[in-house]
């Protein structure tokens, strides 16, 4: 378990710092994507739920660290957002999804 929390912490850091300072100059009509909630998702269709909600909380709190939007209000907020997104997902599979691949 250390050492996937290791390895989502070293992928999510260089998934933020890539994000935040070289993808930026990459937009369309002010458009960004944003790669680290890609990343939950497939994560969120690959994992455990255990560790869905880890690369959430690593994921959130590197977007909260690099961040410099005006739009997140307090720390945490891309964090709870990301953990939110993950439940809503997992909801969905469970609920609407029969396929065998996300019944894990």
């Amino acid at each position: 378990m250390l050492k996937r929390i290791l390895f989502y912490f070293i992928f999510f850091y260089c998934l933020t710092l890539l994000q935040t300072s070289f993808f930026v100059y990459f937009n369309l009509h002010h458009f960004f994507l944003n790669f680290v909630l890609l990343a939950a998702l497939l994560i969120s269709c690959f994992a455990s739920f255990s560790t869905k909600l880890i690369s959430a909380i690593i994921g959130g709190f590197f977007l909260d660290i690099f961040s410099l939007n005006r739009i997140h209000l307090f720390f945490g907020f891309y964090t709870l957002s990301l953990l939110v997104f993950i439940v809503f997902i997992e909801f969905v599979f469970k609920k609407y999804i029969r396929h065998p691949l996300f019944n894990r």
